[in-house]
């Protein structure tokens, strides 16, 4: 009923997949200066972490609909190289 929030909904959806792996490949960079087991390492900072990659996501989304709203091509293939 609300397509706003719904298109922001869509827009966070990147973020918090990416969530994930960006834990575990911080938790695993880590591992020499914090001795807890990855199994917890990766849980440490996970909600600033979360809105941290939304905030790249939605940045990475309006900044490739800017580049696509500004290519003077129609075609798709050269497009896709921009």
């Amino acid at each position: 009923s609300n397509p706003q929030a719904a298109r922001l909904m869509l827009a966070c959806v990147p973020g918090l997949a990416m969530t994930p792996v960006s834990s575990i490949l911080e938790a695993c960079n880590a591992g020499h200066s914090n001795p807890e087991p990855l199994a917890i390492r990766w849980m440490r900072g996970l909600i600033p972490r979360a809105g941290r990659e939304i905030i790249f996501g939605i940045g990475i989304n309006q900044l490739s609909e800017w580049c696509e709203e500004r290519v003077p091509s129609t075609d798709p293939f050269k497009r896709s190289f921009i």
